[in-house]
């Protein structure tokens, strides 16, 4: 149970400069297609290395996560 609480927490390792698009979905716990969604609408932005590697910047989707903090008066 412990171990299930953990994986659900958010992740983002901002150590890691870059990540692939599925570690970034899983980092903020969301799935892939929602991530590729984030990118394709420029909400989240990319770095298109290859036709097969797309990045995400680690400090930019901790951006994204912050955007949605929650002060203790329950207002944004």
């Amino acid at each position: 149970m412990q171990n299930e609480k953990q994986e659900k927490r958010l992740m983002i390792d901002l150590s890691i400069f870059f990540y692939r698009v599925p570690e970034a979905a899983k980092a903020v716990s969301i799935s892939k297609s929602q991530m590729w969604t984030l990118i394709r609408e420029g909400v989240i932005p990319s770095y298109k290395m290859s036709e097969k590697i797309t990045l995400v910047k680690s400090s930019e989707l901790f951006q994204y996560v912050e955007s949605f903090k929650v002060e203790v008066n329950g207002s944004k």
